[in-house]
């Protein structure tokens, strides 16, 4: 494994390890600080700033607070060119209504 892979797993692990614990200040560390959360719903697409994504992050019980077990893994790492890696990983979780995120 490449320094440069090495580094963006860690960085992942420190998103999913944030995002399972709720812990915004890790998901910010994994993020640049002007960066945006983009998805979809019905044909709409949503425009998160990060400060506003990790507001709500704090607002909502952890995923780990309330006993939820982890799935995530990292599936691949691939660095098609030093500024661009492509990631792929799975980040699941099952809530009290047993949806799969």
């Amino acid at each position: 494994m490449t320094s440069e892979t090495a580094a963006i797993e860690k960085t992942l692990w420190t998103y999913l390890d944030g995002l399972h614990e709720g812990d915004a200040d890790k998901i910010a560390a994994a993020f640049h600080p002007v960066s945006h959360l983009y998805s979809e719903s019905n044909g709409e697409v949503a425009d998160v700033p990060r400060d506003k994504w990790l507001d709500m992050v704090r607002s909502r019980p952890s995923a780990k607070s309330q006993g939820l077990p982890r799935h995530d893994r990292i599936v691949t790492i691939d660095q098609s060119g030093p500024m661009w890696p492509s990631r792929r990983w799975n980040a699941r979780c099952r809530r009290a209504s047993s949806s799969t995120i």
